[in-house]
Protein backbone atom coordinates (compact mmCIF):
# COMPACT_ATOMS: atom_id res chain seq x y z
CA UNK A 1 0.00 0.00 0.00
CA UNK A 2 2.75 2.38 0.79
CA UNK A 3 4.09 1.81 -2.52
CA UNK A 4 1.22 2.51 -4.60
CA UNK A 5 0.51 5.80 -2.60
CA UNK A 6 4.24 6.84 -3.52
CA UNK A 7 4.14 5.84 -7.21
CA UNK A 8 0.44 7.89 -7.53
CA UNK A 9 2.10 10.62 -5.80
CA UNK A 10 5.03 11.00 -7.84
CA UNK A 11 2.61 11.21 -10.93
CA UNK A 12 0.64 13.48 -9.29
CA UNK A 13 3.76 15.61 -8.83
CA UNK A 14 4.80 15.49 -12.48
CA UNK A 15 1.51 15.76 -13.99
CA UNK A 16 1.22 19.42 -11.86
CA UNK A 17 4.92 20.45 -12.49
CA UNK A 18 4.29 19.97 -16.62
CA UNK A 19 1.26 21.67 -15.92
CA UNK A 20 2.95 24.85 -14.63
CA UNK A 21 6.16 25.07 -17.30
CA UNK A 22 5.81 27.38 -20.30
CA UNK A 23 7.53 27.10 -23.78
CA UNK A 24 10.05 29.19 -24.68
CA UNK A 25 9.13 31.94 -26.87
CA UNK A 26 11.87 32.71 -29.79
CA UNK A 27 11.42 36.01 -31.54
CA UNK A 28 11.06 36.62 -34.87
CA UNK A 29 15.03 36.83 -35.61
CA UNK A 30 15.27 33.93 -33.69
CA UNK A 31 13.27 31.30 -35.74
CA UNK A 32 14.35 33.34 -38.94
CA UNK A 33 17.63 32.20 -37.92
CA UNK A 34 16.70 28.49 -37.96
CA UNK A 35 15.90 28.48 -41.44
CA UNK A 36 17.30 27.40 -44.62
CA UNK A 37 16.43 30.06 -46.62
CA UNK A 38 16.14 33.52 -44.62
CA UNK A 39 13.86 36.54 -45.57
CA UNK A 40 15.27 40.15 -43.84
CA UNK A 41 13.79 43.70 -44.35
CA UNK A 42 15.81 46.77 -43.92
CA UNK A 43 14.76 49.29 -41.46
CA UNK A 44 17.77 51.60 -42.02
CA UNK A 45 17.42 54.71 -44.05
CA UNK A 46 21.01 54.64 -46.16
CA UNK A 47 22.92 53.02 -48.23
CA UNK A 48 26.29 53.02 -46.01
CA UNK A 49 24.09 51.45 -43.21
CA UNK A 50 22.84 48.49 -45.11
CA UNK A 51 25.80 46.09 -44.19
CA UNK A 52 24.65 46.91 -40.38
CA UNK A 53 22.94 43.33 -39.47
CA UNK A 54 21.07 45.37 -36.26
CA UNK A 55 19.14 47.62 -39.12
CA UNK A 56 17.40 44.56 -40.10
CA UNK A 57 14.15 42.49 -38.90
CA UNK A 58 12.19 39.17 -39.66
CA UNK A 59 9.15 41.33 -39.16
CA UNK A 60 7.78 42.99 -42.82
CA UNK A 61 7.39 46.43 -41.93
CA UNK A 62 3.22 47.97 -41.50
CA UNK A 63 4.16 50.32 -44.18
CA UNK A 64 5.28 47.52 -46.89
CA UNK A 65 8.34 47.83 -49.43
CA UNK A 66 7.07 51.28 -51.62
CA UNK A 67 7.96 51.12 -54.86
CA UNK A 68 8.64 54.78 -55.33
CA UNK A 69 12.05 55.36 -56.75
CA UNK A 70 13.58 52.65 -54.90
CA UNK A 71 17.40 53.21 -53.93
CA UNK A 72 17.74 51.00 -50.77
CA UNK A 73 16.90 47.46 -50.15
CA UNK A 74 13.64 46.56 -48.13
CA UNK A 75 13.71 42.89 -48.63
CA UNK A 76 16.33 40.44 -48.78
CA UNK A 77 16.30 36.62 -49.47
CA UNK A 78 19.51 34.00 -49.12
CA UNK A 79 20.40 30.75 -48.75
CA UNK A 80 21.36 30.20 -45.11
CA UNK A 81 23.78 27.24 -45.79
CA UNK A 82 25.86 29.64 -47.79
CA UNK A 83 27.05 31.58 -44.71
CA UNK A 84 26.99 29.18 -42.26
CA UNK A 85 30.01 29.52 -40.22
CA UNK A 86 30.50 29.45 -36.27
CA UNK A 87 30.21 33.05 -34.10
CA UNK A 88 28.18 34.80 -36.46
CA UNK A 89 24.35 34.47 -37.47
CA UNK A 90 23.91 34.12 -41.43
CA UNK A 91 22.36 37.29 -41.94
CA UNK A 92 26.35 39.01 -40.58
CA UNK A 93 28.17 36.29 -42.27
CA UNK A 94 25.74 37.60 -45.97
CA UNK A 95 25.98 41.54 -44.99
CA UNK A 96 30.10 40.85 -44.53
CA UNK A 97 30.62 39.10 -47.65
CA UNK A 98 28.38 41.23 -49.60
CA UNK A 99 29.02 44.95 -50.59
CA UNK A 100 26.35 47.74 -50.17
CA UNK A 101 25.50 48.18 -53.95
CA UNK A 102 24.91 44.17 -54.27
CA UNK A 103 22.43 43.80 -51.26
CA UNK A 104 20.66 46.36 -52.76
CA UNK A 105 20.77 45.29 -56.08
CA UNK A 106 19.98 41.50 -54.86
CA UNK A 107 17.15 42.94 -53.23
CA UNK A 108 13.58 41.04 -53.36
CA UNK A 109 11.84 44.29 -53.15
CA UNK A 110 13.25 48.06 -52.55
CA UNK A 111 12.39 51.07 -50.95
CA UNK A 112 13.12 55.14 -51.34
CA UNK A 113 15.97 56.73 -49.43
CA UNK A 114 13.73 58.42 -46.81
Amino acid sequence: MKKYILGTSAIVLAILGSAFTTLSTKSANEINNSRAVQTWFYTGNTLTDVNTASLYSATPPVTGCPELDPELPCEIRFEADDYSTPGHTPLENYLMATPAADVRDDAIEKKPIQ
